[in-house]
């Protein structure tokens, strides 16, 4: 597949989350809403950040990130082979926020390569089931990616975690060309003369990490449309 149908294919799963979306809150008794409903209790279950709120933000973000003017926008910016051979690369994925490691994921996609994804036991849930869906709206791309939990028989790696795991990530992948990413800490100093506005942003700032990060450093790949 060229870009152009890559991006063709990834909005197509992007429009399939969003009906999926719109069924679930609609709480009709639709297959979907069927089929999500014990998805998102069982995410939750396995980890009580994820409330319902925070997976129904964290779709609404990935579908964002998926309609085609927003990859349009992103990968200008890029220039792709689309003649070079497809690399598998692992991405060891946080669990510290519902698809949080979902940009990774679709930065691998969108430029051609395999993903090998090796998913938080935190947030194990969400991801397999997008995979599916994805697998039905494109069946091309079914070959593009493998759930895994090792990281074999690969060429590149991107992982995240805290300074402790990356440690042993940089050790462990030091062979591979690689992306770690540890822990990231923020300061915020307020002098008590902050308007309601700005402590609303600052909250947003604190827990809807995926906005801030579109808002704040577009220079990292972030489609801009997601925000």
């Amino acid at each position: 597949m060229n870009l152009q149908e890559r991006i063709k294919a990834l909005a197509a799963w992007g429009d399939a989350i969003e009906h999926l979306l719109k069924e679930y809150q609609q709480g009709e008794e639709t297959r979907s809403w069927k089929d999500w409903n014990p998805i998102v209790r069982l995410a939750f279950h396995k980890n009580g950040w994820f409330s319902e709120d925070q997976v129904l933000f964290a779709l609404e973000r990935v579908r964002e990130m998926l309609e085609e003017k927003a990859l349009n926008e992103w990968v200008v910016n890029y220039s792709f082979a689309d003649e070079q051979p497809s690399k598998w690369v692992g991405i060891v994925m946080a669990g510290n926020i519902p698809l949080v490691g979902f940009h990774d994921f679709l930065t691998v996609l969108v430029s051609g390569h395999k993903a090998a994804v090796k998913m938080s036991s935190d947030d194990s849930v969400l991801f397999p089931p997008l995979l599916e869906l994805l697998a039905e709206v494109e069946p091309r791309m079914k070959d593009s990616f493998r759930p895994v939990t090792q990281l074999k028989d690969i060429d590149a790696v991107i992982a995240t975690g805290s300074n402790n795991t990356a440690r042993y990530f940089e050790t462990y992948f030091s062979k591979y060309p690689h992306i770690i990413r540890k822990n990231r800490t923020s300061v915020a100093v307020l002098t008590g003369n902050e308007s309601a506005d700005e402590l609303q942003a600052l909250g947003k700032m604190c827990f809807d990490i995926s906005d801030w990060a579109v808002e704040t450093y577009p220079k990292f790949g972030f489609p801009k449309a997601m925000s």
